[in-house]
């Protein structure tokens, strides 16, 4: 007799886990873009965000692996046609082919390196040599000060793209990275925007996460000491990870709702 499995014998832990892998990466938002390596390693990311519109232009995916196994790849084979782009055959020839990166960027010049801040933004001032957070922002031509920020010195003002003056070339306001050496700044390469550090309990401590029972077909958060093995690292990086019960706890009854709704469906 043909056994046909319920929707509930459907949620093995494997979809579990892609839940919480699909959760996190809508998080971090990360773009393929920025992972240069293959045949692209050594292009700018600006040539690789070129190529990328132009296999997409064509019909084809957006996948920056295409190109990784090997640069020259076709149209047909989930790549773009150089001779159907707006730059044209000879372009993409001397770019890809001959490297000559200076042909792209005459075309496609590279934007001014200005700063984009955001409220609650942890950022340096170069000079005064202080590290404040940005308090409010006013977008306005009327407003020739609409950055301002706080410092244990107190609040100060700056254009919107962190400089004194609009006659200055270089901002004096930068994001604040730990690893940056303001010391020797690299106006052509500024520091970005701080990434949150996700937390992970120290070895051997203890950390919550959301556990699926077989037997009783419901989702449930339990805890465990993080001894760096397989099971934690796959717990940490899918996002089923949590630093309290009440995280955790929120998420398996989220989880059994959602489940609930799908086998009533």
């Amino acid at each position: 007799m043909l056994h046909i499995p319920t929707k509930w014998q459907l949620i093995t832990p494997r979809v579990v886990r892609m839940y919480f892998i699909i959760k996190l990466k809508k998080q971090n938002k990360m773009k393929k873009e920025e992972l240069e390596k293959g045949e692209l390693e050594g292009f700018p990311k600006e040539i690789i965000a070129r190529i990328l519109d132009c296999q997409e232009e064509q019909g084809n995916q957006r996948d920056i692996s295409i190109f990784e196994k090997r640069v020259v790849t076709g149209r047909f084979n989930e790549g773009f046609s150089w001779d159907k782009t707006q730059e044209g055959g000879f372009f993409w020839h001397e770019v890809i082919n001959k490297k000559d990166f200076n042909l792209f960027f005459e075309k496609y010049p590279k934007k001014d390196n200005t700063q984009d801040f955001r409220i609650n933004d942890k950022v340096y001032d170069i000079l005064q040599k202080e590290v404040g957070v940005v308090q409010d922002i006013v977008y306005s031509s009327n407003i020739v000060y609409g950055l301002s920020v706080e410092f244990k010195s107190g609040l100060k003002s700056y254009t919107i793209n962190g400089c004194y003056t609009h006659e200055c070339k270089n901002p004096q306001l930068l994001h604040y990275q730990d690893d940056y050496n303001y010391d020797v700044i690299d106006f052509n390469n500024l520091p970005e925007r701080q990434k949150h550090k996700r937390w992970r309990a120290e070895e051997d401590k203890l950390y919550y996460f959301v556990n699926f029972n077989i037997k009783d077909w419901f989702f449930s958060d339990k805890s465990k000491d993080d001894h760096d093995y397989p099971m934690d690292n796959d717990n940490y990086n899918s996002g089923n990870y949590f630093r309290t019960e009440v995280e955790a706890e929120i998420i398996s009854q989220k989880l059994n709702e959602y489940f609930k709704q799908l086998i009533q469906n």
